[in-house]
């Protein structure tokens, strides 16, 4: 039976550079978009000669350590996540590629998918130093495969890949959800910004409160249990102290909760959040989290229109006389300045 064919993408766990995007792949949450460079003598010829044709395509982010054998170097597969390809642009010699990371993790609780995509005809190679062959190929989806859009299936991927050696001494860790405490919505992935199609984040509200759900995994050398950290980076414009402000390591499994509240702007502001490990011990992601802070147009109109009610009255535009004029002076008077104490805390 043939199956629907799909986009291969390899990452290989030679430099640090690549293994840092395997890591940050395995952090992202779907909905947000990655950027990989292929050499193009990388690129199976068959997509070269037709760049444009992977737009719109799935495809399978897969991990490619290598082993060292007496004749030479040879690969190790770890299909992890699935994707689909937003944007490619051959630019000189190299292939960026920019693809949306889907909800769907390859589960390898009950499958050994090694020797699945050393079936391909086109693939990442043994070779003499480095490895050959080619890292972005279009072919069959192998069967049997196991998607599943739950933790365990996460999960299932950091147990397999925590005892190489390229990744041994990393923290894996996942944004699991962006809710906001009002409502106790989680919060939808999408463009920020309608000029620039890549950039996708989240838009919250000017004034509303937050929290991050984080999934942990730490797969080895509990030695360092306790001596390294997440931190959590914002711009202290726009949100208050977030709660915690860092995360210590102290299991091997755990799931953390971190509040963020924002403050009041005059204007919508494009921001970020970066949350990344301190890397004294450990390797780990390094997710910067876009974000479109939208002022709050109502509020800000009402306290506004209160404000220059507040000087119409104090001015005496309106003609009365007497004690009702000293009353009205006095309210008009105090919703100016309430007004204006209410903007100050809020913005200052």
């Amino acid at each position: 039976m043939k199956y629907n064919k799909i986009v291969y993408l390899f990452s290989s766990s030679y430099r640090e550079r690549y293994r840092q995007d395997n890591i940050n792949v395995l952090a992202y949450p779907s909905g947000f978009i990655m950027h990989f460079r292929y050499d193009r003598k990388g690129v199976d010829d068959k997509l070269l000669n037709d760049i444009d044709s992977l737009k719109g395509k799935e495809a399978i982010i897969v991990i490619v350590d290598s082993e060292k054998g007496n004749k030479g170097v040879f690969p190790k597969f770890y299909p992890v996540r699935k994707a689909k390809i937003i944007k490619a642009e051959l630019s000189g010699s190299v292939l960026h590629l920019y693809f949306e990371l889907l909800p769907d993790w390859i589960d390898h609780t009950e499958i050994d998918y090694d020797s699945l995509i050393k079936s391909l005809k086109e693939r990442p190679k043994e070779g003499k130093e480095y490895l050959s062959g080619k890292f972005i190929v279009m072919d069959q989806l192998v069967q049997p495969i196991e998607f599943s859009p739950r933790t365990e299936a996460w999960e299932s991927i950091i147990k397999k890949i925590s005892v190489l050696e390229s990744y041994k001494r990393t923290l894996f860790f996942k944004l699991d959800a962006v809710r906001e405490v009002s409502q106790d919505k989680e919060l939808k992935i999408g463009n920020i910004d309608k000029h620039v199609e890549i950039l996708r984040g989240y838009v919250i509200r000017s004034g509303g409160k937050y929290v991050l759900e984080i999934s942990l995994y730490l797969g080895n050398d509990l030695s360092v249990v306790g001596k390294d950290k997440i931190v959590i980076r914002t711009d202290e414009k726009i949100f208050y102290p977030v709660i915690p402000k860092e995360i210590s390591i102290n299991f091997r499994v755990d799931k953390q909760i971190i509040y963020i509240p924002t403050k009041q702007v005059f204007f919508d502001n494009l921001t970020y959040l970066i949350i990344e490990l301190e890397k004294k011990y450990l390797s780990g992601p390094k997710i910067i989290i876009p974000l479109k802070v939208k002022y709050n147009r109502i509020k800000f109109g009402l306290s506004f229109l209160i404000f220059f009610a507040g000087l119409i009255f104090t001015g005496g535009v309106i003609p009365l006389s007497g004690t009702t004029s000293i009353i009205i002076k006095v309210i008009g008077s105090f919703m100016s300045t309430a007004t204006i104490a209410w903007l100050y805390r809020k913005i200052g």
